[in-house]
């Protein structure tokens, strides 16, 4: 029987009323919680770049003051951390190496995932590996192994040498302009 009224159907097709509403509450809540866990994983991310910068920056402001000892290399590495929002959780010196691990605070954090950590080392750069030395250049040869034909040698008297521009010989005997290669 139809009741004209409601427009509703009475006996055995009663029993959907509201289901939509369920698959709808349902909907939002999958949406939700995707959009919950979107929005931990970017702040997520930005906090562990944010650590990681920390990071960097308190090492190599503990590895300048490295030669004063590890409390004040330590400690100016809190101050920099801090200064950045985040703290430093472990900070030692190996030799002249700082070593500094920083956690900064997630803001949209899920349940035990609330904090994002860097760790970074400075300190003075090794020795670099020895560098060949270029291979002597020798009169008439070029860098490059070819024969420099712009180059001259002068012999004979030292002491009655002219000069000579643009490579032209002078008239004088005492001395002769030779060319190599």
């Amino acid at each position: 029987m139809i009741d004209t009224a409601t427009h509703t159907v009475s006996g055995a097709g009663s029993r959907d009323e509201g289901l939509a509403t369920v698959w709808a509450a349902a909907g939002v809540a999958v949406l939700s919680g995707a959009l919950l866990i979107a929005l931990h994983l970017g702040t997520a991310i930005a906090a562990r770049h944010q650590a990681e910068a920390a990071a960097d920056l308190s090492a190599l402001a503990a590895a300048g003051v490295a030669v004063e000892g590890t409390a004040a290399a330590c400690a100016r590495a809190a101050d920099i951390a801090s200064a950045m929002g985040g703290r430093v959780v472990f900070c030692a010196l190996a030799g002249w190496d700082a070593l500094v691990s920083v956690e900064v605070p997630v803001s949209i954090g899920l349940p035990g995932r609330d904090r994002a950590s860097g760790r970074a080392r400075a300190g003075p750069v090794p020795d670099p590996l020895p560098v060949r030395a270029p291979p002597p250049v020798t009169r008439g040869m070029s860098r490059s192994g070819s024969v420099d034909r712009r180059q001259r040698r002068v012999t004979g008297d030292p002491g009655r040498r002219t000069e000579t521009h643009s490579g032209a010989a002078t008239p004088n005997p005492a001395f002769r302009v030779i060319q190599t290669g």
